[in-house]
């Protein structure tokens, strides 16, 4: 009897528990249909934002290729200067000498557009043709293009402490993204600098920066890639020896002699973008021809 008693407590045990694990197996289920439905919410979003932005940047190259275009075009017809036949965007040679009160007409309508306008720069057989701006920091035009809006792509600025009103500072300093995969806007496609067929075409030496006041050449004499380090980011000088060291600091670390000899009284240019990543950085420097 003892031993029916036992059997039958067994088996109502083994039932209850079967129906208990059901339970359990039906809400396991339901919270594991939950959590997959969660994660393919989060995906599906995560998905649709991931393609707006990808849809974002490529809106926003489109609208920079097409401002620094219609910039250029701004500048070559206020400058009286004609695109070259070559068919490309590149400038023709302006005078070396051009009359402050014309001259400073081809920077009028790109003042008009934005007033921390402050130079022109050009570098041959480049995309870098644009105007430069100059804000009161050096995190403003990160993300800004040329008319203040926001662009991932930035603009081309120069250093907040550059002097461009009475005189320039010995060391002028532009800076300008590198996009990795984008097309060759900005400083991208400053890269080209470091290819043979680039160096050894002497016309691509010479850079030009001008000034509203100002038409000039810079000597190219030190090109090079380094870790990020902000000891070549110097813009003032105790003295000419000082200067003079700081140069031969440059030139030192260049891919190439480029013999350019180098003064107390010299200036210099100094361009410089990322090189393949975030942690390295492409730096070219020119010195001003007299």
């Amino acid at each position: 009897m003892n031993n029916d008693k036992n059997f039958n407590e067994m088996i109502d045990f083994i039932e209850n528990s079967n129906k208990i694990n059901k339970v359990k197996k039906k809400k396991t289920s339901k919270f594991v249909l939950l959590i997959i439905n969660l994660l393919s919410i989060t995906l599906l979003i995560s998905g649709g934002i991931g393609l707006k932005i990808i849809y974002d940047k490529k809106l926003d190259y489109k609208k920079t290729e097409e401002m620094e275009q219609e910039l250029a075009d701004i500048y070559n017809r206020n400058s009286n200067v004609e695109p070259n036949q070559n068919g490309n965007n590149d400038l023709v040679e302006a005078p070396e000498e051009v009359p402050k009160e014309e001259y400073t007409e081809s920077f009028n309508e790109l003042l008009s557009i934005n007033s921390d306008t402050v130079g022109w720069l050009k570098v041959n057989n480049t995309n870098i043709n644009m105007p430069i701006v100059k804000s009161s920091n050096n995190n403003y035009y990160l993300t800004k293009n040329f008319k203040k809006e926001y662009s991932v792509l930035g603009w081309l600025f120069a250093d907040y402490r550059n002097e461009f009103n009475n005189g320039l500072s010995k060391n002028t300093i532009i800076y300008g993204h590198t996009m990795k995969n984008g097309p060759g806007l900005m400083m991208s496609s400053l890269k080209n600098v470091l290819d043979n067929s680039w160096l050894n075409n002497s016309d691509n030496l010479q850079i030009t920066f001008d000034t509203p006041n100002k038409n000039m050449k810079w000597q190219v004499f030190s090109i090079y890639t380094t870790p990020v380090t902000d000891d070549y980011l110097r813009v003032n000088f105790d003295s000419d020896a000082d200067f003079i060291n700081f140069t031969n600091m440059l030139k030192n670390r260049s891919i190439r002699n480029f013999g350019v000899t180098i003064n107390g009284d010299d200036n210099i240019i100094t361009l410089s973008t990322c090189y393949l990543n975030a942690d390295n950085r492409l730096v070219v420097h020119a010195k001003l021809i007299k």
